[in-house]
Formats: structure tokens, sequence, C-alpha cells
């Protein structure tokens, strides 16, 4: 996609997705999915801005993105245990019982306020709206983003931590919503999809471990946890080989045909 329509699809898109993620949280009668597709709608709207970095002021960005990210941050513990449950049941055999979790945080207050959040972000996107852009940026825009995922795909490689994973699975989540902004070649937009499922799925499992793994005496549902520690190392290793081909090599693997 040529650079010019790049910014003509973004100043569209951005307001379109936020008009979605706040309509979700109005009238969805199902907690569970709108946390669910708000909080999707809210990371495509941070990658777009990411993009945008290199387009539009600074300081206005700031006051769409700042909002967002405390909307995310607000609705975090209803997805987090949301999650926790659904890997139970995954990781649980036929014949087993899934984990027991205690009552997960109050709807309510937390919906409230993603909503307060995301009316603070459409009053800062009027904002920006008004701000002219460049093309210029885009280019450069793409290649941030491709950077902030291959180096963290490095850190993810030399500590294998779960926090550095998490975070080469965030980047690599940008990347790949960028990727459809653009209308970048499908076959490059599944490949950088499917390792970033990868990814969310080595997280979903580090998240069940930690929360049932104690470390003050045994386990609870120790057979469990070793289950899943047990499925990670596949996970990982079919993303860090996936994540070598995408990669490694330079930007102009991604951003040359993502800007044909």
């Amino acid at each position: 996609m040529k650079a010019d329509a790049v910014v003509s699809r973004l100043r569209s898109f951005l307001p379109a997705e936020l008009r979605k993620a706040r309509r979700q949280l109005v009238i969805g009668n199902d907690p569970d999915r709108a946390v669910h597709e708000v909080r999707k709608s809210i990371k495509r709207l941070r990658a777009a801005l990411r993009l945008a970095q290199e387009l539009a002021p600074e300081r206005t960005l700031e006051a769409v993105g700042t909002p967002l990210r405390k909307a995310a941050h607000a609705l975090g513990p209803l997805r987090d245990h949301l999650v926790l449950g659904q890997t139970g049941k995954n990781v649980a055999q036929r014949d087993e019982e899934p984990p027991r979790l205690p009552p997960g945080p109050a709807a309510r207050p937390i919906l409230k306020e993603a909503r307060a959040r995301l009316r603070q972000a459409a009053g800062g996107l009027r904002r920006l709206l008004q701000k002219a852009w460049t093309a210029k940026g885009v280019k450069p825009g793409l290649r941030a983003i491709y950077k902030r995922a291959h180096r963290a795909m490095g850190r993810a490689r030399q500590t294998g931590s779960d926090s550095d994973l998490h975070a080469w699975r965030r980047r690599a989540k940008d990347l790949f919503y960028v990727l459809q902004l653009v209308d970048a070649p499908a076959g490059l937009v599944n490949k950088v999809q499917r390792l970033t499922q990868l990814l969310g799925d080595d997280h979903d499992l580090a998240a069940f471990i930690a929360h049932h793994d104690s470390t003050k005496g045994k386990p609870a549902h120790g057979h469990l946890v070793k289950r899943a520690n047990k499925r990670r190392r596949p996970l990982q290793r079919k993303a860090f080989r996936l994540g070598a081909k995408l990669l490694d090599g330079g930007a102009d693997k991604v951003v040359r045909p993502a800007m044909k």
C-alpha cells in the first residue's frame, strides 16, 4: 500500500475502531465477550498509534494513547480471570475436573472505568485528527515497529523469561495489526499471526502456572502445572523458529512487501 493511502486509512480506522470499542462496553450484554472484544480493539488502536508516531505530533498522540493504555490496564483483571479459567479447562483432560477459581473481580466498576478512559481517548483523538499528518513517516514508522519486535525477540532468546516472552508477544501483535492495516501480503500476515498465537498460548500457560504453582509447600494441582510446563516447550521452540524466519535478516524483509 502506498504511504498516502496508509495515512488515509489510519485517519479513518482510528475513530471507527474507537467507536466500536465504546459501543461494546455500552451495549454488551455479555461482559466476558465485551472485555475480549474491547481489549482487541484497544490493541489494534495502540498499534495504529505506534505507526502514526512518525506521522503526527507526539503530544496529541499521547492524549489518545495514555487513556487507551489505562483502559486496557483497567480491564486486565477481568481478562486474566477469564484466561485462567479457560486455560485450566484446556490443560485438564476429559476425565479431570479443571481447577476451581475464586470469584472474579466485580465487572461493573471495571467496565465503568474503561468507559471513562475511552471517552478521554475519544476527546484526544478528535484533537489529533485536526492536525496535519505527513506520509513521509509511514515507512520509518513500520520499520520502528519491526525493530521493536526484533529486539523483543532477541531479549526473549537471551533470557527465556516469562516477562520477556510476553513483551515479545506484545510487539509481535503490534506488527500483526499494522501489517493488516497496510494490506501486506496475506502470507506474511498469516505467518505473523501464527507467531502471535504461539506466544499467546505460551503466555496463557505461564499465567496458569504462576497462579497455581505456589512456592509455599506442595503446588495446587501439581499434575496440571507439570503438564502446562511440558506444553510450553514445543510452543516456544516453534515460536523462535518462526520468529527467526520472519524477523532475522533486516526490516526490509517486512517493509518492502508491505509497502509495494
